[in-house]
């Protein structure tokens, strides 16, 4: 019930949801769950643009991830501190933490995880105007996509690049 909150922009009302969700899992006591919890407390408080909060939920979820031996979780909870730093416009740092997210997904074989970072990659990359990393990433993105069958994905990719491609061209 968060996540429908979320998408129809009810921040707050979808916050209190997964709040609630996190109490419960803590009495089940189902580690993973928690993480899982606390991993998307920490997205809507990054939408919310309380970083301090986000970070902390985010660390928290790392955390038990790696106490569980959970990469795909560990990718998510590390992609997720990334998309933290580069709101924050802290994009040096935010590519750090996408590169470390990748190679978890490189071992799992997630290959939708592996294309969202590739495409956090690029955008992060795009942010500090290294176009040639960030469009390496971006058509790494678009391929792993394309053989998913992500379409979704890959517009938000093309989207992107397009927006890469006109800077370029400006700048000429």
């Amino acid at each position: 019930q968060g996540n429908v909150w979320c998408y129809m922009g009810e921040y707050e009302k979808g916050l209190d949801c997964f709040l609630k969700a996190l109490d419960v899992m803590y009495e089940i006591g189902n580690k993973k769950w928690i993480a899982t919890a606390k991993n998307n407390i920490g997205s809507l408080y990054t939408l919310l643009e309380d970083y301090n909060t986000a970070l902390i939920y985010y660390e928290d979820a790392l955390k038990i991830f790696k106490e569980i031996g959970d990469q795909n979780g560990m990718s998510l909870a590390t992609g997720n501190l990334g998309n933290l730093y580069n709101a924050q416009g802290k994009h040096d740092k935010a590519i750090e933490y996408y590169l470390a997210a990748v190679k978890l997904d490189e071992k799992t074989g997630n290959i939708q995880q592996l294309a969202t970072n590739y495409t956090n990659l690029g955008e992060a990359y795009s942010n500090i105007n290294d176009l040639e990393n960030a469009v390496k990433y971006l058509e790494k993105a678009a391929l792993n996509f394309n053989n998913i069958g992500n379409k979704i994905g890959l517009a938000a990719v093309y989207l992107t690049l397009s927006k890469i491609y006109k800077k370029t061209n400006d700048n000429l």
